[in-house]
C-alpha cells in the first residue's frame, strides 16, 4: 500500500500508519479521498487508540492483525468514569448509554466535569470506572443580593428549547463515520482537519 503502483484501501479496511501522526498505530478506514499532497488517496483512520488520523496512502501499509476484540467495561447511566479520548481526559458521569458502531461494546455519551456544557462520546473501551460523587456545580451568576438572579423562573417549555434552557441530555451523534458518509457525495472535498 505504501507505493504509488500498489492496490489503495478502501473504507473499512484495517491498515497500519507506518510514519508521520499516528506511527505504529492501526485502526479502520473510515474516509477515502483524493490526496492533496500528490499520487494516491488519503485516509481517515479510526484507530484503534481512539484517536482519528489523516494519513495519505504512502503512509500506510495492510494490518494483519484484527481489531480489538475486547469491548470494555459496560456503563449504567449515571456511572462515574474516568476516559481519554482523542487528546482529551478527564472525569465526568454517563448519562447515556448505547450500541458502539465501531464493533463490539458500548458507546457513551459522558457529562465532562471540567466542561459539563460539552457532552463527551466515546466508547466504553476508552473509559474505566472510577468512585466518587460529581464535583458540585459552579454557582448561578447573579444570586446574593434581593435581586435579578436570585430565584429560579419556570418557562413555559415551548421557551425552552429557543432560550438553550437545559432539558437534559443532549441526543446522541452521529459518528464521525456518519458525519463522512453524510458530506461523501460532493467529490472529493477533504474533511476539516479538526474533526
Amino acid at each position: 500500500m505504501g507505493g504509488k503502483n500498489s492496490k489503495a484501501p478502501g473504507k473499512g479496511d484495517r491498515v497500519k500508519i507506518i510514519s508521520g501522526k499516528g506511527k505504529d498505530q492501526s485502526g479502520s478506514i473510515f474516509w477515502v479521498g483524493d490526496s492533496r499532497y500528490g499520487d494516491g488517496k488519503r485516509y481517515g483512520v479510526s484507530a484503534d487508540d481512539g484517536e482519528t488520523y489523516w494519513v495519505d496512502q504512502e503512509h500506510v501499509e495492510a494490518a494483519g492483525e484484527a481489531p480489538p476484540a475486547d469491548p470494555g467495561e459496560t456503563f449504567d447511566k449515571n456511572d462515574r468514569v474516568r476516559f481519554k479520548n482523542r487528546g482529551r481526559e478527564g472525569t465526568g458521569t454517563v448519562f447515556w448509554t448505547g450500541k458502539s458502531r465501531q464493533g463490539p461494546g458500548q458507546r457513551l455519551g459522558v457529562r465532562d466535569d471540567e466542561n459539563p456544557d460539552d457532552a463527551v462520546w466515546i466508547d466504553a473501551r476508552f473509559c474505566e470506572r472510577i468512585e466518587g460523587e460529581a464535583p458540585a456545580p459552579a454557582p448561578r451568576r447573579g444570586g446574593g443580593g434581593g435581586g435579578f438572579g436570585d430565584e429560579e423562573v419556570a418557562l413555559p417549555s415551548e421557551y425552552s428549547q429557543s432560550l438553550g434552557v437545559d432539558d437534559g441530555p443532549p441526543p446522541a451523534p452521529m459518528d464521525d463515520g456518519a458525519y463522512i458518509d453524510y458530506g461523501a457525495d460532493d467529490g472529493d472535498d477533504e474533511p476539516p482537519l479538526d474533526w
